[in-house]
């Protein structure tokens, strides 16, 4: 039995080193099989991975974790509840037109959409037992001079006459004028009671005789007071008078300066014999309800359907442009005159 045993190991001896070399190769094929199987899978799951992702340059790689609970969330949504069950949905706004010819004015039924297509509140058409189907917004359904939409703007009935806007509403300026002073300085009287000045309507029809200090009294422009008087003489040449010399005849002239002036407003200086003094402003108007234009200057008082206004003031613009504020006698509110549109005589001819 020994016997055989050292036989064996002299026979393995002999093969030691094959028998090694074998076991090796075998160990590599082996390891080489699992790590061509593990570059495999590996190789499958990012082209899992990859297909899975968004194209494109910014994608990145999602988070799984996140897209779960966004998942569960979406299975899941959250219940909206109201005393009605019902849902609120804030409404659309749209942004006006600056061509509409409907001009819309804020109100808060805008938002819950009640408002015709002419820019008026249904509610409010429906108050006063007006149509809410048809175009009413430029229709005057009292005959009170406006429509309904100026009496919804200025808050007044559109089915009562007697309820409207103010009529210096319906007033509007067409042109503004400034006409010369309307007095000349015509020259001075001695008295025996001092100076008196001449002052000469522009028209020609009196002549004043006013002493430092005093009012004119001309009703048709009231309130000018004498303030101020300065003598003044300048030379001047007549080239059709030539004296010895040959030179042209010098002669004073008399420019003296009597200086007006009337409440608060800027002093005015007449220069003696001048008929070139720059005067007030005046604008015409019109009145587009009666189809008449009439003439006013400041602190003019007029009337307009049996209520009376006074012109506050008139500021010249641009052109035939201007501004005017008037004052309604009767509560002391005031108003500032549009200029008058070709619209205005479309609708009034």
């Amino acid at each position: 039995m020994r016997d055989k045993f050292k036989a064996y190991l002299s026979l393995l001896g002999q093969y030691y080193e094959r028998i090694l070399v074998i076991l090796a190769l075998i160990v590599l094929i082996g390891f080489a099989i699992w790590l061509f199987l593990l570059v495999n899978g590996l190789q499958s799951e990012i082209k899992r991975e990859d297909n899975a992702r968004p194209k494109g340059v910014d994608s990145q790689v999602g988070d799984v974790k996140r897209l779960e609970s966004v998942e569960n969330a979406l299975e899941q949504p959250v219940q909206w509840e109201t005393n009605d069950h019902r849902v609120f949905i804030a409404p659309l706004m749209k942004q006006s037109d600056p061509n509409d010819p409907f001009p819309k004015i804020w109100n808060p039924e805008v938002a819950e959409g009640t408002l015709t297509p002419e820019g008026l509140p249904i509610g409010w058409l429906q108050k006063y037992g007006l149509p809410t189907t048809v175009p009413i917004a430029n229709i005057d359904s009292d005959n009170d001079g406006f429509t309904n939409r100026e009496e919804y703007e200025y808050g007044t009935d559109p089915r009562d006459p007697n309820s409207h806007p103010d009529y210096v509403l319906k007033l509007r300026t067409t042109q503004i004028i400034q006409k010369p002073f309307q007095f000349i300085f015509n020259g001075i009287a001695e008295s025996t009671t001092g100076l008196k000045f001449s002052i000469l309507r522009r028209d020609g029809r009196v002549d004043y005789y006013v002493k430092m200090d005093e009012m004119i009294p001309d009703p048709e422009a009231p309130d000018y007071k004498v303030i101020h008087y300065e003598e003044k003489y300048q030379n001047q040449e007549d080239p059709t008078i030539r004296g010895g010399d040959g030179k042209p005849l010098v002669t004073k002239l008399n420019v003296s300066e009597l200086t007006l002036q009337r409440g608060n407003e800027p002093p005015v200086v007449l220069v003696k014999g001048n008929v070139g003094t720059v005067g007030d402003l005046f604008a015409k108007v019109y009145f587009i309800l009666e189809d008449r234009s009439f003439e006013v200057g400041k602190n003019s008082i007029f009337t307009v359907q049996n209520t009376q206004y006074q012109v506050i003031s008139i500021k010249k613009l641009d052109g035939q442009k201007a501004e005017v504020v008037v004052r309604r006698l009767d509560n002391g509110k005031d108003f500032s005159l549009r200029q008058l549109m070709p619209e205005d005589i479309k609708k009034h001819p």
